[in-house]
C-alpha cells in the first residue's frame, strides 16, 4: 500500500506547466481584469482593487503540476477579497499556503485576522470568505492544493486561517522552501514531480500535521538538534546563541524559547556540558599529558582562572583535585609534549 506522501508523489508526477502574466504593459482599465481572470484560471475566482485606485502593477508566474498549483505573485498596493459570492461560483474546495516573501499584508478568514511579514507564512480555506491586504509592493509564493491533497500530507483538513511566524519555522527551512517554490517556476522548468518534497510539500506536511496547539511537539526535536550542534562546537570559544541560531536557520528569539521550555538556556547548556567533558577529560588517562590550562583550551576556555572558578562553583573542587585524585603520582611522572 503506497503511504500518503507516495500518493500525492504519484499525483503530481507531470512536469511544470508555466504561464506568465504580467500587466505593466497593459492600459490601466485591463489591469485588473486581467489580473482577477489569470488568478481565477490558475489559482481561484477572487476580486481585486488597488489601492487609491492607483495602477495595478503585477507579474504572476504559475505552475501546474497535478493538482498542485503554484504561483509568484510581485504586485503593487491592493486587497483581495473572496466573498460568499466567488466561493458558491466557485467552489473549488482547496488550502491556500502564501509565503510572505517581500512587503507585508493582512490577512483576514473567519472573523480572524493575522500580519505577516516576510519570512512568515499563512494558510487559508478556499470555502470560506477572505480579505488579503496589501498596503505596499508585495511579493509572496502560493501553494494551493486540493483539501483532499492537503488531508493526505497532513493527516486532517485545513479548517480555517492558520499562521506560523517565520521565527517558529526557522529562516533557513522558509527559505529552502521559498526556493523550491521558485525553481518549480523557473524557465528551465524546475524539479520533477517524482519527489514530494521538490515541490516543498514535505515541508507543508512538516508544517501543518499537527494542529498549532499541538505544534509544540517540534520544538522537543530542534531541542535535540541544538544540543547536538553545541556538542559538536564546544571547542569553539565563539560559540553562542547566534551561532547556535543561525546553524538551525532559526532566530535567536525563538532558540531562547525553545530552551525555556526545557527549563534551561542556552549558554547554561553550553557552559554544562564544557565543564561534564573538561571533568572527564582530567579523568581519561589518554589525555594525563594534557595540563589544565590544555584541557580548558580544548573545551572552549580561553581564560584558565575562569575555567577553574566555574569548575569549582560546579562539582565543588578544583580541576586539579580531579586530576590527583585520579592519577595521583603517575600524573606527575607522565612527559610532557
Amino acid at each position: 500500500m503506497l503511504s500518503s506522501t507516495a500518493k500525492v508523489a504519484n499525483s503530481i508526477s507531470r512536469s511544470v506547466s508555466l504561464q506568465t502574466l504580467d500587466t505593466t504593459g497593459l492600459t490601466t482599465a485591463r489591469q485588473i481584469p486581467e489580473w482577477e481572470a489569470h488568478t481565477s484560471r490558475h489559482l481561484m475566482e477572487v476580486r481585486c482593487s488597488s489601492a487609491n485606485c492607483s495602477p495595478l502593477l503585477a507579474v504572476q508566474r504559475n505552475g501546474v503540476s497535478g493538482p498542485v498549483a503554484v504561483a509568484e505573485m510581485k504586485v503593487s498596493a491592493h486587497v483581495v477579497e473572496r466573498s460568499s459570492v466567488e466561493v458558491m461560483r466557485d467552489p473549488r474546495d482547496v488550502a491556500l499556503v502564501i509565503m510572505l516573501l517581500e512587503g507585508e499584508g493582512m490577512f483576514g478568514q473567519g472573523g480572524r485576522w493575522v500580519a505577516a511579514q516576510p519570512g512568515d507564512i499563512v494558510a487559508l480555506t478556499s470555502d470560506l470568505p477572505f480579505i488579503l491586504t496589501y498596503p505596499r509592493l508585495m511579493r509572496q509564493l502560493v501553494l494551493c492544493l486540493p483539501q483532499a491533497e492537503f488531508a493526505l500530507l497532513c493527516g486532517r483538513r485545513l479548517a480555517g486561517p492558520e499562521y506560523l511566524s517565520g521565527s517558529e519555522l526557522g529562516e533557513g527551512a522558509f527559505h529552502w522552501l521559498a526556493r523550491r517554490g521558485l525553481e518549480s517556476l523557473s524557465e528551465e522548468g524546475g524539479p520533477g514531480g517524482d519527489d514530494v518534497r521538490e515541490l516543498g510539500l514535505g515541508m507543508v506536511a512538516e508544517i501543518f500535521t499537527q494542529v498549532p496547539a499541538k505544534r509544540t511537539e517540534r520544538l522537543t526535536a530542534s531541542f535535540l538538534g541544538a544540543q547536538a550542534w553545541i556538542a559538536d562546537h564546544l571547542s569553539d570559544p565563539a560559540l553562542s546563541p547566534p551561532r547556535v541560531a543561525r546553524a538551525l536557520g532559526i532566530s535567536v528569539r525563538h532558540l531562547n524559547r525553545i530552551f525555556a521550555q526545557q527549563a534551561t538556556t542556552v549558554r547554561r547548556t553550553v557552559a554544562e556540558r564544557r565543564l561534564q567533558l573538561a571533568r572527564h577529560m582530567l579523568q581519561d588517562p589518554a589525555r594525563a599529558c594534557l595540563s589544565i590550562g590544555e584541557i580548558a583550551f580544548l573545551v572552549g576556555f580561553s581564560d584558565q582562572s575562569l575555567f577553574s572558578r566555574q569548575f569549582h562553583r560546579k562539582f565543588g573542587v578544583p580541576p586539579s583535585t580531579v586530576r590527583h585524585g585520579r592519577y595521583g603520582a603517575d600524573h606527575s611522572a607522565c612527559a610532557r609534549r
